[in-house]
């Protein structure tokens, strides 16, 4: 915990028997990967969710962040929200 990068990938999984193959394959050279997988949240992609909606993820991502004690972490979001990117970029 605390130590060194992390990588948050935020993604609406619409197979999640497959979400771990498919990022061990993709990231595997990451050391420390947290998965948000919103699909059991919302049943609609990370692209179309509202800004309300993005808002809540938000307040996950940074209280995720403050509980692992992650110093740095870099977020990768698998369906484009401006809205999402820009109030993460914050």
């Amino acid at each position: 915990m605390g130590e060194g990068r992390c990588t948050i990938i935020i993604t609406f999984a619409k197979d999640i028997g497959k979400l771990c193959e498919c990022y061990r394959e993709t990231y595997f050279k990451l050391e420390r990967v947290i998965i948000l997988d919103t699909s059991e949240h919302w049943s609609k992609s990370v692209a179309n969710l509202t800004n309300s909606e993005c808002n809540l993820l938000v307040s996950d991502v940074r209280l995720l962040a403050d509980i692992y004690w992650l110093e740095s972490y870099d977020i990768k979001i698998e369906q484009r929200n401006p809205y999402l990117e820009s109030e993460l970029a914050t």
